[in-house]
């Protein structure tokens, strides 16, 4: 990978063209290869050596978190042109539900459940009415918070937005939060297949059977089981943590 901004290729996607620059800036800016500036988009070039292996891997988990941004982003446009229906709801959803199933972020490991927090969205009669650079300014007001849990009770919390990531030290659960976190997955409410309002979207995947199951719920007013996740998992970039 080559440091430095380059334009999006005629006909490319838009949506992976901007996930390519930002893992591009955020190889550059781990490995020592760039001074990236992500405000004026602006990457400046200098010579580096190959990275060691800690800093691919170190490359990689940032990549993977940057993922969960542009998933976001992927999700919104879906649905800017679309009423809020049950079609708006399988559209913004999409894009969750084919997430991987392993984290490279935990090393590889097999994901069990995603708790995701996201905020600064528009309604989708909002979208749908904006000019190109009015939806490239609201993506850089989306913020998004989760916490990914794996099989072997390993957790990560990290907070990515269009101008940056963080995230915390992978935090093993106890069996006993565990076996408490499993009992608030198994009453979780049907979601009724309806999105919530825009600006502060909670989303629970669940894993079974290879298959994401995603639910989307009000954060302003999410369901008792809702926010016994979330207090068990304590995202530290969640309010109140």
């Amino acid at each position: 990978m080559s440091c430095g901004f380059h334009g999006l290729a005629p006909g490319a996607n838009p949506i992976q063209g901007g996930l390519d620059r930002f893992a591009e800036a955020q190889f550059c800016s781990t490995t020592g290869g760039g001074n990236s500036n992500v405000g004026s988009m602006k990457v400046q070039v200098v010579s580096r050596k190959v990275p060691s292996n800690r800093l691919w891997k170190a490359s990689l988990q940032r990549i993977a978190v940057a993922a969960v941004f542009f998933t976001t982003v992927v999700s919104l446009l879906a649905v800017a042109d679309t009423s809020p229906s049950a079609s708006a709801y399988a559209k913004w959803i999409k894009p969750w539900a084919a997430r991987p199933t392993t984290s490279a972020a935990l090393n590889g490991a097999e994901l069990k459940l995603i708790v995701t927090t996201v905020r600064g969205e528009a309604a989708p009669d909002a979208v749908a009415a904006m000019t190109p650079k009015e939806r490239l300014y609201l993506s850089f007001h989306i913020m998004v918070s989760a916490t990914e849990v794996a099989t072997n009770g390993d957790s990560l919390s990290y907070f990515t937005s269009n101008t940056q990531s963080s995230r915390a030290p992978v935090k093993p659960l106890s069996a006993d939060d565990l076996q408490k976190l499993d009992q608030a997955v198994a009453q979780l409410p049907d979601d009724g297949g309806q999105l919530p309002p825009a600006g502060q979207r909670v989303i629970v995947q669940v894993l079974e059977n290879g298959q994401w199951h995603v639910h989307v719920y009000d954060g302003a007013a999410a369901p008792a089981p809702v926010k016994s996740i979330l207090t068990l998992l304590a995202n530290p970039y969640e309010p109140g943590h």
